[in-house]
C-alpha cells in the first residue's frame, strides 16, 4: 500500500466517523442556545464577549462543519475545504467548553486532524485525485506520524495525571471501584444499554479485580509513547487501549465513540502487518 492510499484510508474512516458520531445529531449546535448567564470562557475565546457570538453565527458554522465531513471523506475540493472545515471544528468544540463544562473526549481528535486537515490526503481514493495528478515526491509519512504522536501524548497524558493527582492510592486504592458505583448516578440519564447490563456494580463487589483493572488502563496509557518506536508492542498497546475504552463505556458511562476517528491513524498499520504474516504462511 503506497504512502498516498495509507493516507487516503485515514482521511476516509477520520472524516465519516465524525460526522456519523457528531454531524448526525445537533449537539454542537445547541450550545447556541445555553444561557448568556452561564458564559465561562477558556482558551482562545477567553476575552471573547458571548454576546460577539451571535447564535446565528454557531448554527451556520455547525451546518458548515457537518456538511462539509463528508466532502473531505470523498476528497473532493480537499485542499480548500478540510483546512475550513478543521477551523470551524476548533471554534465550535472551543465554544462547547466555554460554559464550565470541559470533556476530554474532542479536543484530542481535533488536534489530531490538523496534521490531516492540512496534508495531501487526497491524493488517492478521492474525487480530486481523478481531477489533477498526485504530486511528485510528497510526504505522506508526516502527517500520520503526527496523528500518532496526538494519540500517544493524549492517552500518556491521561496516565502521568493519574499518577500525580491520584499517586499510588490510584493502584492501591478504591479509586476505579468508586467511579464504578458513583458512574451509576451521574450518568444515570445516558446509555441505557451499558446501565441494563450493570457490570460496574457487578465489579463493585470485586475491589481487587477493579484494582488490576486500574493498574492496567493507567500501564497502557504511560506505555502509549512506545506505539511510536517498538512496532511489535504498537498492536498490543492500541487493542489494550481501545479494550479500556469499551470497558469504560460499559462501566463509567464514558463514551469515546468519537476516539474511532483517532485510531484511524492505526489503520494502515493493520495493512503493514497482513502482507508480512501472509508471506509465512
Amino acid at each position: 500500500m503506497s504512502g498516498a492510499t495509507k493516507l487516503a484510508l485515514v482521511r476516509i474512516v477520520f472524516f465519516s466517523v465524525l460526522f456519523s458520531v457528531r454531524g448526525t445529531g445537533p449537539y454542537l449546535r445547541l450550545w447556541s442556545e445555553v444561557p448568556a448567564e452561564l458564559w465561562h470562557p477558556n482558551g482562545l475565546l477567553t476575552f471573547i464577549p458571548h454576546a460577539a457570538i451571535p447564535s446565528q453565527i454557531i448554527d451556520w458554522l455547525f451546518e458548515f462543519w457537518r456538511w462539509t465531513l463528508p466532502l473531505c471523506a470523498l476528497g473532493l475540493f480537499y485542499r480548500w475545504l478540510a483546512p475550513l472545515n478543521w477551523l470551524a471544528s476548533f471554534f465550535l468544540f472551543n465554544y462547547a467548553h466555554s460554559f464550565g463544562y470541559q470533556t476530554h473526549t474532542y479536543m484530542p481528535v481535533v488536534l489530531a486532524g490538523l496534521p490531516l486537515a492540512f496534508s495531501r490526503a487526497s491524493d488517492a481514493w478521492s474525487a480530486d485525485s481523478r481531477l489533477r495528478p498526485a504530486a511528485q515526491n510528497a510526504d505522506y509519512d508526516l502527517p500520520l506520524f503526527n496523528m500518532r504522536l496526538v494519540f500517544a501524548l493524549v492517552f500518556f497524558a491521561a496516565g502521568l495525571s493519574k499518577l500525580r493527582n491520584g499517586g499510588i492510592e490510584w493502584f492501591t486504592g478504591d479509586t476505579l471501584r468508586n467511579y464504578f458505583l458513583r458512574a451509576s448516578t451521574i450518568y444515570s440519564d445516558v446509555h441505557s444499554t451499558a446501565h441494563h447490563l450493570s457490570i460496574n456494580i457487578a465489579l463493585y463487589d470485586w475491589p481487587t479485580v477493579t484494582r488490576l483493572m486500574a493498574v492496567a488502563g493507567a500501564g497502557l496509557e504511560l506505555l502509549a509513547p512506545l506505539t511510536l518506536w517498538r512496532r511489535p508492542l504498537t498492536s498490543l498497546i492500541v487493542l489494550g487501549l481501545l479494550a479500556m475504552q469499551i470497558v469504560i463505556y460499559f462501566t463509567v458511562f464514558v463514551n469515546f465513540s468519537i476516539y474511532l476517528a483517532l485510531y484511524s491513524c492505526w489503520l494502515p498499520a493493520v495493512f503493514e502487518i497482513w502482507p508480512r504474516g501472509k508471506s509465512r504462511d
